[in-house]
């Protein structure tokens, strides 16, 4: 019984059959022969045994498993850390999050469009102040105005101009936080 890449879970393999090749490597002027394995031959019944091989290469070859941000699929990357060198530095560094160059460029989009537009965080902290003080009514109609003028501004001045957009959208929003926030009690 193997301990495996599940954590406080044993694996079992399956019976196996590996053929070995001598392997010559050069170092320096050197020429070493090692016997190294070639290939592995599993006999596999189940699904369960085909699951607990592939995970115990994975692991073997220092292979992650990783979810991709975006879409939630299960992935292995290209790049991967090895901590088991003997100089203990890694020699490459994972920093895929996800699956494909499509998710990533989706992703990124995502990223942008959120972080970029600093007006949103404005109508978040006006949506917040008015939930907080339970004014469902003024939280609707704000969200409203909102939608209208954020629709007529992106058709106006469509996407290519995102600074002015943000500049048109960041003055709408100051002037609506200076409406909500300053009312007087009745």
């Amino acid at each position: 019984m193997l301990f495996g890449a599940y954590r406080g879970q044993k694996i079992s393999l399956p019976n196996v059959e590996i053929t070995f090749e001598d392997m010559e490597y050069k170092i320096g002027k050197k020429v070493i022969t090692k016997t190294e394995p070639l290939y592995y031959t599993y006999s596999i019944f189940s699904l369960f045994d085909f699951a607990n091989v592939t995970i115990y290469h994975l692991h073997k070859n220092k292979k992650p498993i990783l979810c991709c941000v975006n879409c939630k699929k299960f992935f292995i990357p290209d790049s991967h850390v090895d901590e088991n060198t003997l100089s203990k530095t890694i020699i490459e560094k994972n920093d895929r999050l996800t699956c494909c160059q499509e998710c990533n460029a989706e992703r990124k989009s995502k990223k942008t469009e959120t972080n970029l537009f600093g007006y949103k965080r404005i109508k978040k902290n006006i949506c917040d102040n008015l939930r907080k003080k339970k004014k469902l009514s003024e939280l609707e109609t704000f969200n409203n105005e909102f939608q209208n003028k954020e629709k007529s501004v992106l058709q106006k001045y469509g996407n290519e101009s995102i600074e002015l957009i943000e500049e048109k959208m960041t003055k709408f929003m100051l002037e609506q936080k200076e409406k909500y926030y300053t009312r007087k009690k009745k």
